[in-house]
């Protein structure tokens, strides 16, 4: 996945979020971007598993809002009126940017009609939100769960779709260094597959032996897809933000452990069949 770079040339919106903060900013190329900044962190650890959440998403074939590094000056960050809540300096040098979703909203903002069947079928995408599920598991998120969905609504052929965002606590919430694919227990963690939304599609998708096999090999095709894309992105983000050759060393092993690989298949399997 290529990421591209832009400049912010306006300042659009500040969101009033209990986490980052982010900006909404005009870029120029005149696409919007939905902007955090790195927290004036060495290793922007945060935005880099935006960066790298993002370049996984892509190779499951999942929604995702297209990433962009960006620029914010600081001539513009003074000009904004911004809240005391944010530090200008930690704007510098690079920030994370994600494509606004035009006409989107907040799943987390909305009451969703989770009912019968006709709800269910005013869904688009239920089968992807299944396979967020999975992936949520395997990078191990612990922001997307029940009243925190982390997903846009937007619509499309007089259907809702949904689309994840926020990947800033995943990997346990721990440094790259830290990860140990061998330590694996997250069934204590709240779950988007326990959440209302999460029982409300179980209840109307038979979860068959010959759906679970299927889950299970597209999981497996989706890992080894990972294993082979996200090099070209690590390297991007080791060039960009002039880290340690290392540094994605051990979170590489984590990932791509086939033990581990197993056990977050089986997690998965429990929290289907609940």
């Amino acid at each position: 996945m290529n990421i591209s770079r832009s400049n912010a040339i306006s300042i659009l919106k500040e969101f009033a979020t209990s986490g980052h903060r982010p900006l909404l900013v005009l870029a120029d190329s005149y696409e919007k971007y939905v902007v955090k900044n790195g927290k004036g962190r060495k290793v922007p650890l945060e935005i880099l598993n935006e960066f790298i959440c993002t370049s996984l998403l892509s190779s499951w074939n999942l929604p995702f809002a297209e990433p962009c590094l960006i620029k914010v000056d600081t001539s513009l960050l003074e000009s904004a009126n911004l809240s005391s809540n944010q530090n200008i300096d930690h704007f510098t040098p690079n920030c994370f940017g994600s494509k606004y979703l035009e006409n989107s909203d907040d799943v987390n903002n909305l009451i969703l009609a989770t009912k019968n069947k006709h709800d269910f079928n005013k869904i688009l995408n239920p089968m992807e939100v299944i396979k967020i599920g999975l992936f949520d598991t395997w990078v191990e998120n612990l922001d997307r769960r029940n009243l925190n969905y982390n997903l846009m609504l937007t619509h499309e052929n007089g259907k809702i779709k949904f689309t994840p965002i926020d990947h800033c606590f995943v990997f346990n919430q721990l440094e790259y260094k830290e990860l140990n694919p061998a330590v694996f227990n997250p069934s204590a963690n709240e779950h988007l597959l326990d959440s209302e939304l999460g029982v409300f599609l179980k209840k109307y998708i038979p979860i068959t032996p010959e759906f679970l096999k299927s889950e299970r090999d597209y999981f497996y095709y989706c890992i080894g897809e990972c294993k082979k894309n996200v090099i070209q992105d690590l390297n991007f983000l080791l060039k960009t933000f002039n880290l340690p050759e290392n540094t994605f060393i051990p979170l590489q092993a984590y990932l791509f452990d086939e033990n581990r690989s197993g056990k977050v298949f089986e997690e998965f399997k429990c929290r289907m069949l609940l």
